[in-house]
């Protein structure tokens, strides 16, 4: 006996599917970029000594203190 086959060897996306893949690429390419510029940010040797506005300035013997901890 021969059995035809009901289902297709390959499966596609449907226009939705492509949709999604679309909009989940993009946000993966926006993370990466903004990963990168965020090391950069900070590996930038002087950025790590200024004060921001939200939070109060760690002098660099207290940073290496809770780094040793």
């Amino acid at each position: 006996m021969i059995f035809s086959r009901k289902k297709p060897k390959t499966y596609s996306l449907t226009a939705k599917g492509i949709q999604v893949a679309s909009i989940l690429e993009k946000i993966h390419k926006l993370t990466v970029e903004t990963l990168v510029a965020a090391t950069r940010f900070v590996n930038y040797k002087e950025t790590s000594y200024l004060p921001t506005p939200d939070t109060s300035y760690i002098s660099e013997a207290e940073k290496q203190r809770k780094h040793t901890r």
